[in-house]
């Protein structure tokens, strides 16, 4: 009677699985991604923006600039001719 009793106790032991070391895994792959999120920086370049007495503040204000291998330039997806802007001296 013994027998089938310690076989049964054994198997219940066998049936319960550990999640700790996934627990940890799973933290410190969180951790990974939250500090290499925050030092992500996007290309680009600094502009210097003139200042007006009259102006409104945009807290999300971008322009997107592209120039192609054709020496095209795009300014938020319309191109621009730069012959007219540009001066010889």
């Amino acid at each position: 009677m013994r027998a089938p009793l310690a076989n049964l106790m054994q198997e219940e032991e066998q049936e319960n699985i550990d999640l700790t070391p996934m627990l940890d895994v799973v933290f410190i792959m969180l951790i990974f991604f939250i500090v290499t999120a925050s030092f992500v920086k996007e290309a680009g370049i600094d502009v210097n923006r003139p200042e007006a007495a009259t102006a409104v503040k945009k807290e999300r204000a971008s322009i997107l600039v592209a120039i192609s291998d054709k020496g095209e330039i795009w300014i938020n997806k319309r191109q621009v001719d730069v012959s007219c802007c540009s001066s010889k001296h």
